[in-house]
């Protein structure tokens, strides 16, 4: 008996769900780099919640006279050039990164995301368009694209949040759209169209379950990479404003002193490094666990 388009679409649909996932992420239990990476990233995440109330002091707080204060007990990573403690502000910077890097990965993923499925599908023209503009703005390398557009806005935290996920936008919207070339002809997109669907639940209905998975993963490492990338707008002063304590900042702070008070810088520079180290790790580990190639 012959199938009809709406169950070979529905059947393509509930394959491609399957079990594949399931099996990704026991494969990247035995990948111990992964694994150590996704606690460290857990426990980022904690410090990004709870940090601020863990802080043993003000962020914010100066105290001149004990400016420069090697680390003690008190204050294990020392004080600042304004007398302030750097264990506290290392906390409190990790919500203000983690912030940044997630709301510029998002918008990344989101716009990137739409426009690829959309020249994706629908080719021609309108592929050619949004193609063209990409090519434009991956000619400027990403982080002079984003001091550019925050140049542009204005100094602050919104501002470079935006900069840095707009200059992401080309990688995700060329990802999505390969993705999508290589589904928008095959069996279950052609049953769904028989079947009467519209583009626009075939494209998010039906294509976009199976471009999840590798823009789930590459988010993962951009989430690095936007996070590297705000701290380096606010070293430039581009980014987060003073007194805020982000991890960018304090190094910029700390640079001048570097030589005679290391510690203003080495603390928050260590705190950017394990995190980025980490998401990569992280990154890396989903990549290879849920590639649906490594089920076959």
């Amino acid at each position: 008996m012959t199938e009809k388009p709406e169950q070979v679409a529905k059947a393509g649909l509930s394959a491609r769900k399957g079990h594949w996932l399931i099996e990704g992420l026991q494969r990247m239990r035995k990948n111990r780099g992964a694994v150590v990476a996704g606690c460290a990233v857990l426990m980022f995440l904690f410090l990004a919640i709870v940090g601020p109330m863990l802080a043993p002091h003000d962020p914010v707080d100066t105290d001149p006279p004990n400016r420069f204060e090697r680390p003690t007990l008190e204050h294990p990573f020392g004080r600042d050039h304004l007398g302030r403690c750097i264990f506290s502000r290392v906390l409190a910077g990790t919500r203000v990164s983690f912030f940044q890097g997630f709301i510029a990965t998002g918008i990344a993923l989101f716009f990137g995301g739409v426009l690829g499925i959309v020249a994706g599908y629908y080719g021609g023209v309108l592929d050619h368009l949004i193609s063209r503009l990409v090519d434009v703005m991956m000619a400027f390398p990403g982080f002079l694209l984003a001091v550019t557009i925050v140049a542009a806005l204005g100094p602050g935290i919104v501002n470079c949040m935006i900069a840095v996920g707009v200059s992401s936008i080309p990688r995700f919207v060329r990802l999505t759209r390969s993705d999508v070339l290589s589904f928008r002809e095959q069996e279950f997109t052609e049953a769904a169209r028989a079947s009467g669907a519209k583009d626009f639940r075939i494209m998010f209905r039906h294509i976009l379950p199976n471009v999840v998975g590798p823009l789930g993963v590459y988010s993962t490492l951009r989430l690095s990479t936007a996070i590297l990338a705000a701290a380096g707008l606010s070293f430039l002063g581009l980014g987060a404003q003073p007194p805020t304590p982000e991890w960018g900042a304090m190094a910029a702070a700390g640079r001048g002193h570097l030589i005679r008070h290391p510690h203003m810088v080495l603390f928050p520079a260590a705190a950017i490094f394990l995190l980025v180290l980490a998401f990569n790790f992280l990154g890396d580990g989903l990549r290879d666990a849920l590639d649906p190639r490594q089920s076959d």
